[in-house]
């Protein structure tokens, strides 16, 4: 009830996120990803986005995916104007009447939204404001980590213990915006400092284990991997294979296959195998170019394991 309450404030979405994904407008890709964040909804990809919000889908979104996506809901609570945070049922039993129809301005509880997963992440949300509805503004919350300020459509989720913390909300002490994942657990670290220069860097960039590992400067579209060189982000494709011929025998070599709508995806032991997101996972193989008069048949082995 109260997810499908929260869904209605931007009904528009629900049917056409790309356009959200490919909107011109930073603001509108922020308040997009606000709410995949908060439903709970897995990493999205689609041709012609701009590289810094790639970049940002896959290695923020796509490990905070893997603490979120497959762990139960503890509860949701709403932001009141005093600061205090209620559930739903505390709301209505004060005399709180949520509106239901997706037009309707919606009352401002359902603009900050805090989220607890039963393997204790929380994720916390503050929304933006809309036409007809009340002005929303910043939203002060405090972290394991220390305080930040989430502006509108901007997000935290973080562990009690400090394991992990990601955001898209104002670096520390200042008014600029960034994309921040800090996770302890797989020893990495990305940031998209936005064109500001944050935490000794003005590129999108990835640490492992404290160590830089790569950073993309969106402007050149270039990518510069450490101990490697600079290359273009654009690389040619890949020549259409003719004879193909997949066994996956080799640890970690997909051959060219990648998966949608899963949490992870992996080639080893003669198999790929993915944890699906779905009933409705998508498996896509690399170019092929074939006469069907040469092959009159494919011969495709497949395990599904629930």
């Amino acid at each position: 009830m109260p997810i499908v309450i929260l869904k209605m404030r931007h009904p528009q979405y629900h049917s056409g996120g790309e356009n959200c994904y490919t909107n011109p407008k930073r603001e509108e890709q922020d308040d997009y990803r606000m709410k995949e964040v908060l439903f709970g909804n897995g990493g999205y990809y689609d041709g012609g986005w701009p590289w810094y919000y790639l970049l940002t889908e896959c290695f923020l979104i796509g490990n905070l995916q893997t603490y979120y996506t497959t762990a139960d809901l503890d509860w949701v609570k709403y932001r009141n104007p005093d600061g205090t945070w209620s559930i739903l049922e505390e709301l209505m039993r004060g005399g709180f009447i949520p509106y239901i129809q997706p037009w309707d301005p919606q009352p401002i509880q359902f603009a900050r939204v805090w989220v607890r997963y039963t393997n204790g992440l929380n994720i916390i949300a503050n929304g933006r404001s809309l036409k007809g509805g009340p002005a929303i503004g910043n939203m002060e919350v405090s972290t394991p980590m220390g305080p930040l300020t989430l502006p509108e459509s901007a997000w935290v989720a973080y562990y009690e213990d400090e394991s992990l913390l990601a955001y898209s909300a104002y670096a520390p002490g200042t008014n600029n915006r960034i994309d921040y994942l800090l996770d302890k657990n797989r020893g990495i670290t990305y940031l998209d400092p936005r064109g500001n220069r944050i935490f000794g860097t003005d590129k999108l960039s990835l640490w492992e284990h404290g160590q830089l590992k790569w950073e993309v400067d969106p402007a050149y579209e270039q990518v510069t991997i450490i101990g490697e060189g600079s290359h273009a982000l654009d690389q040619p494709q890949a020549e259409p294979l003719v004879r193909p011929n997949f066994q996956f025998n080799t640890e970690g070599d997909m051959e060219g296959w990648s998966a949608m709508y899963a949490v992870s995806w992996g080639a080893s032991g003669g198999s790929f195998a993915l944890r699906a997101l779905t009933d409705k996972p998508i498996l896509s193989s690399p170019r092929l170019q074939f006469s069907g008069a040469s092959y009159p048949k494919v011969h495709l082995r497949m395990e599904s394991i629930r």
